[in-house]
């Protein structure tokens, strides 16, 4: 049976040689006489005892990092016992990392290869905190932090942890009767990063050797935790483009859920990046819109993205808007304008929930485009009637209409012909119900010059001028008033001074499919058997054909908005819950 060499101040297996090949103790020397031997040993005890001493105060030194107090406890297992000025000893300077360095790496490793165990190298042992990549692209631990302390990993080490600190810096120490075993270590998988704080101490170095990326950390930063892992997560990159979902629309009605890009691969939180998207707001506005922000490879369909937040928000319909988000981490999206809340329940539904999403979708199914004329030429008695009946209709819109924020109305209160004073009272363009019954209410009377006729073909030729929206948006005239138009030719009453032509007018809108119905408060001449009323008649059929005039005296605001087909008979289009892509 052979028994290995072990050094006296290393406490090393050593080979057969003249000295120790790690602490360069003499090992074996040339015979001596015993002439002095009693000197001689206590001469070979004090050089043993100082060799001792200075090789566990290095490594005492080397364990305490700079730390005075761990130092001052660490020397009380120095073999020999500590020199005073060994407190004043400073170790080796090491280049480390900051911490937040290591953890952008982390993040970075694990937006790559989808999962990352990171390994904490310190004093108190090893900690082994495993991150992966969730069902949301968002890296998150996977259990808890774990400890291994050294004496797991070598249970031949000391329990004391000041000592420990000594040995795991390659000192001896007061105990010398330990066992040395092979250094173990946890399953940690192929993607590894080393936190080493404990560069030099060789019993760290040689766990840390078995892995290629390595950090080196301050002792003095945080030690990993669960919630250093979470700051970590917070300032992670996007694994994958973070989008908007929509619905394209097509010239035909034919609708598609897409998305649109708020924030790159790559992207994070670090700097508070915010994306701004301008999207179309859907008609009707029955219900809030929904606003899905989902994740996924760039050309992910919507339906096989992951949701990263699902919120409810109140857009005006037919409107565009812009949105603004916000990036919190990577699987944190904030929704800054315009306000909205985050809707679990919906959230719930998807990907679902983009089956309720109609075939087809006409954004101008419910739109109305309505210029209400009124004549304003007579007595405040006689003029009342017709302003209450257009301020009841467009009253009476506002509360039947499927969707009156998508009714435009241009109001036109017509005077007569004269230089001095405006013929046309009229609203600047298209405005909304609300507004256009207000103007309306406020139509003052004038008194009229023409006895037989009114500038009504002054109204058609302003109608002509208008911007109408696209079909399939409604496009309808009503005129309420007493007097027939203008002549093109010469009559019995003056023609146009403009030289407008109202049938040819008439035809116009014809032409561009603006439908026309007029409320006649029939004059009393008009009655009579003669051409000036048959001519009337004929001009009043004319303004609202197909259909005969109404009479102001037998007709309300219901009746009215039914003959002007003011309100859609079919029923309404499925709802479109999601925001539109706006076209250039």
């Amino acid at each position: 049976m052979t028994t290995a060499l072990t050094c006296p101040v290393c406490a090393h297996d050593v080979p057969p040689g003249p000295s120790c090949a790690r602490c360069d103790w003499a090992l074996s020397g040339g015979p001596w006489l015993d002439v002095d031997a009693h000197a001689r040993r206590v001469e070979f005890h004090a050089a043993l005892t100082a060799a001792r001493r200075a090789f566990d105060v290095n490594a005492a030194v080397l364990a305490a990092g700079g730390d005075r107090e761990l130092l001052r406890r660490v020397l009380t297992h120095v073999r020999g016992g500590a020199p005073e000025d060994a407190v004043r000893a400073e170790p080796a300077a090491h280049r480390t990392e900051p911490l937040a360095a290591v953890g952008a790496l982390a993040m970075d490793l694990v937006a790559r290869q989808g999962e990352l165990a990171v390994v904490d190298v310190r004093l108190d042992g090893v900690a082994v905190a495993r991150i992966d990549v969730k069902e949301r692209y968002v890296p998150a631990l996977t259990g808890a932090v774990r400890l291994h302390t050294w004496r797991d990993l070598m249970p031949a080490l000391p329990q004391d942890p000041d000592e420990l600190a000594l040995v795991l810096a390659g000192g001896v120490g007061r105990d010398q009767r330990r066992e040395p075993v092979e250094l173990a270590g946890p399953a940690l998988g192929s993607n590894v990063l080393v936190l080493h704080r404990l560069p030099g101490l060789p019993i760290p170095d040689e766990f840390v050797s078995r892995f290629s990326c390595v950090r080196l950390v301050a002792r003095d930063e945080p030690a990993l935790t669960a919630s250093v892992v979470a700051s970590w997560v917070e300032r992670a990159p996007l694994r994958h483009d973070v989008s908007l979902v929509l619905v394209d629309v097509d010239a035909q009605g034919g609708t598609r859920p897409v998305t649109r890009t708020l924030f790159t691969a790559g992207t994070s939180a670090v700097h508070v990046p915010v994306a701004k998207l301008t999207v179309g707001a859907p008609a009707g506005g029955r219900e809030p819109v929904v606003l899905a922000v989902v994740s996924g490879p760039a050309g992910t369909p919507p339906r096989q993205c992951v949701p990263i937040s699902v919120a409810r928000c109140e857009l005006r319909p037919s409107q565009p808007h812009e949105l603004e988000f916000r990036l919190d981490g990577p699987g944190e999206v904030t929704l800054v304008r315009p306000g909205g809340s985050p809707d679990d329940t919906t959230a719930a539904r998807w990907p679902e929930l983009l089956d309720d999403v109609p075939a087809r979708y006409l954004s101008d199914a419910d739109a109305l485009d309505l210029v209400v004329a009124v004549e304003l030429g007579g007595s405040a008695k006689s003029v009342e009637p017709r302003r209450k009946l257009a301020v009841d209709v467009l009253a009476h819109l506002a509360v039947h209409h499927p969707e009156p924020e998508s009714v435009r109305v241009v109001v036109v209160g017509y005077d007569d012909h004269l230089r001095t004073r405006t013929v046309l009272r009229t609203t600047r363009g298209f405005v909304a119900l609300r507004d256009a019954e207000d103007f309306t209410a406020s139509l003052p009377h004038s008194e009229p010059i023409e006895p037989k006729g009114a500038p009504i073909e002054d109204v058609l030729a302003a109608a002509c001028g208008l911007k109408w929206r696209p079909l399939p948006a409604a496009r309808r005239l009503l005129v309420i008033g007493s007097r027939p138009p203008h002549p093109a030719v010469d009559a019995a009453i003056g023609r146009c001074p403009q030289r407008h032509d109202w049938r040819y007018l008439v035809q116009q809108l014809d032409s561009r499919h603006v439908a026309h119905a007029a409320v006649w408060d029939r004059p009393s001449w008009a009655e009579r058997p003669n051409d000036e009323a048959r001519l009337a008649t004929q001009a009043w059929h004319a303004l609202a054909g197909p259909r005969r005039p109404m009479l102001l005296s037998g007709v309300d605001a219901a009746f009215v908005v039914k003959e002007a087909k003011a309100l859609r008979d079919a029923a309404p289009q499925a709802p479109l819950l999601f925001p539109l892509v706006l076209k250039n």
